[in-house]
Order: C-alpha cells, then structure tokens, then sequence
C-alpha cells in the first residue's frame, strides 16, 4: 500500500549497500580459489549477489545524487545506523572470535540492546540459532565452522 510519502535515501543506506557490495564481492572472488566442485555454489550464490548489490548500489547513488533536501528529513535515521553498527560489529566479532562465539555475542547484543527481549528469550534463541547452524553445517555437511583470528582461525 502506497501511501504517497517517499523517504530520502541516507548516506546511512549507501554506506550499509556498500558493505553489503563489498561482502558478496568478497564471496564471489573467494570462490574462485576452490577446484570445480567446491566453488561452484559460492560462484552462483556470490555472482548474483555481487550482480544484484551492484545494481542496488547503482540506484543508491543515483537517488541520492537526485535528491532534494526536505525539512526533518534527518528524522529516523536512528534504524539505519544501528543496523549498520550491528553488521559491521558482527564481522568484527565474527573475524575475531569465530562464528559460533561471534555470531552468539552479536545476537545477544540485538536481542537485549535493542529489541529489548528478555534473558530466557534472548538466551534461547540464540542457542536454538546457534545449535541448528553447528547442526547443518559441522555434522550434516562436514563443513568446519571458522574459529576466528583469536581462536586459531
């Protein structure tokens, strides 16, 4: 449903389209450093990924380079900034610490900080997450979960 209000495009999105440019770009040409069929899944996924992010970011720039300044257009960009703060300390966490660790304190640090759930709720999903992807990629796939710079990557 349109309801005939069109809100301003942030440096805030274009700074978070770029990081997500970045990373599928950085999916697809790492894929390329695995034989046929190891990479084949990381090309297709990060191809059209990087494809998409590509014309996203396209639009991004072009919208923000039309656009007209509005009075409390500044208003609401809170979101925008926390997701961005979230995605970029998740990688943080996630090159330092490893996934499971990483991904564990960064869950938490969304669910408590700013959806504001409770201890059981935000222990037990996160746990459930956690869990379900050691499940489906350590033991059902035999994929090794990344420990992290700290923990001996």
């Amino acid at each position: 449903m349109d309801t005939g209000q069109k809100t301003d495009p942030s440096i805030g999105s274009l700074a978070f389209t770029v990081v997500l440019w970045l990373l599928a770009g950085y999916i697809f040409t790492g894929a390329f450093d695995f034989a046929y069929p190891a990479n084949v899944a990381p090309t297709i996924i990060g191809g059209c990924a990087f494809a998409l992010m590509t014309g996203l970011l396209v639009r991004e720039v072009v919208r923000l380079l039309r656009r007209r300044p509005r009075p409390g257009a500044d208003r609401g960009h809170r979101h925008e900034a926390v997701t961005l703060g979230w995605v970029a300390g998740s990688i943080g966490l996630l090159f330092l610490l490893g996934f499971l660790a990483g991904m564990s304190l960064a869950m938490v640090a969304l669910l408590r900080g700013y959806s504001r759930e409770s201890w059981p709720t935000t222990v037990a999903v996160t746990a459930g997450v956690m869990v379900t992807v050691y499940l489906a990629f350590a033991v059902g796939l035999d994929v090794p979960v990344f420990g992290g710079l700290l923990g001996g990557g």
